[in-house]
């Protein structure tokens, strides 16, 4: 097959999403498929630069993105690299920023692009504040309803964003399918163990804005510090974001800035060297639409601390996840965290539904394969319909 792959960012930057591109494009590559990837150019001095992931397989930049990442001009070069590479099928990532959600609307309504169309939004539906809520529910109610419209098959990545698009966009179920993300490698036998007088090493990965609960980390490793007396301990903090300047704030004033260490985004064989350093992963966020950094950190053997919430509870079915309430009480989640210090070297923590990427694209060719087919037979009954009926 031919597919081309439509990323709303540059795909070769750490972030979930890209992860999930860069993934699905290799793995496709590899079986012998023909994969394109479109993203906008992080610069201008970027803009339309080609790069090669292997003889099958290549990135192309646009132009520069400009408000929530929409620059007009990528779409009508998406359309000449649609009509010059023929792909069977286009399959977009991202609900959040403009320029994938108006491009699926304009390769349908203007420029009549007959090639389907898979979606995945990557989806959480949660805002912060008061005004932001009203402007995403009336981004739903027009684009985004004109959007799930419009996509041929969706595909989301857990139960939780599921029913958030069925529901929201009362999207019929036959279009929707859920595949899991996967990861690289599967180790269940960790390097990290717990011995006398070791150092605790506590992991926070992502995006430095509210709703990641970080804030939440940080008033955890007050409690372990200072409440529970546990001095041989630190946190790493990897990510960059709006919130770290009020975060380092808080962490001065809750008197551990000298335990944390603050880590820019890392290329991804630091990340997993980082994840494999350290003793347990915490997210506590208020709403996920997947966690992909959890399925990381397990498939190395790291326990991993969660909110009981969205799609983070569907985690709670692997050994060594653990889940707390939300909003997180930090006394509960310092008790959680010497819980699972103290049984550190007897539990082990062996996922149950995590898939490698390897296993993971065999149920994305399907879909194509089947989209592409269900394109196929439409084309088939319209040409041989009588002239009277066209």
């Amino acid at each position: 097959m031919r597919i081309l792959l439509v990323n709303y960012t540059e795909t070769l930057e750490p972030g979930g999403i890209n992860k999930v591109v860069r993934e699905i494009a290799y793995h496709a590559s590899m079986r012998g498929h023909q994969v394109v990837v479109f993203n906008p150019a992080r610069t201008k001095a970027e803009e339309h630069k080609v790069t090669a992931i292997n003889s099958n397989c290549k990135i192309i930049r646009g132009y520069k993105g400009y408000i929530f990442g929409l620059n007009l001009r990528n779409i009508s070069l998406l359309v000449k690299i649609i009509r010059q590479f023929s792909p069977h099928i286009v399959h977009v990532h991202e609900y959040h920023s403009l320029f994938p959600t108006v491009t699926i609307i304009a390769l349908k309504e203007i420029y009549k692009i007959k090639t389907p169309i898979v979606f995945s939004p990557h989806l959480d539906i949660e805002r912060s504040s008061s005004a932001g809520r009203y402007l995403w529910k009336l981004y739903n109610s027009t684009i985004g309803k004109k959007l799930f419209d419009l996509s041929d098959y969706i595909i989301v990545h857990s139960r939780y964003e599921y029913k958030v698009v069925k529901y929201t966009f009362n999207v019929k179920e036959e279009k929707l399918f859920i595949i899991p993300h996967g990861v690289d490698t599967i180790e269940t036998n960790r390097e990290k163990s717990v011995k006398n007088n070791d150092e605790i090493t506590l992991l926070y990965v992502g995006a430095l804005i509210r709703r990641k609960g970080v804030d939440y980390v940080i008033e955890t490793l007050h409690k372990l510090v200072h409440d529970f007396g546990l001095q041989r301990i630190k946190l790493k903090i990897v990510g960059t974001g709006p919130e770290k300047a009020k975060l380092m704030r808080l962490a001065k004033k809750l008197n551990v800035y000298d335990k944390i260490e603050w880590i820019a985004n890392l290329p991804y064989p630091k990340l997993i060297e980082t994840i494999k350093n350290s003793h347990i992963l915490l997210l506590l966020s208020r709403s996920e639409a997947y966690g992909i950094i959890v399925t990381e950190a397990l498939a190395l053997g790291i326990p991993v601390i969660v909110t009981k919430r969205t799609a983070l509870r569907e985690f709670l079915v692997e050994p060594g996840c653990y889940g707390v309430d939300y909003p997180p009480e930090p006394e509960k989640v310092a008790s959680t965290v010497i819980n699972v210090i103290n049984n550190y070297n007897d539990k082990i923590v062996k996922p149950i539904k995590i898939k490698r990427w390897s296993e993971v694209i065999d149920n994305y060719l399907k879909i194509y394969v089947k989209v592409f087919k269900e394109f196929l037979n439409k084309l088939h009954s319209i040409m041989n319909m009588p002239i009277r009926s066209l």
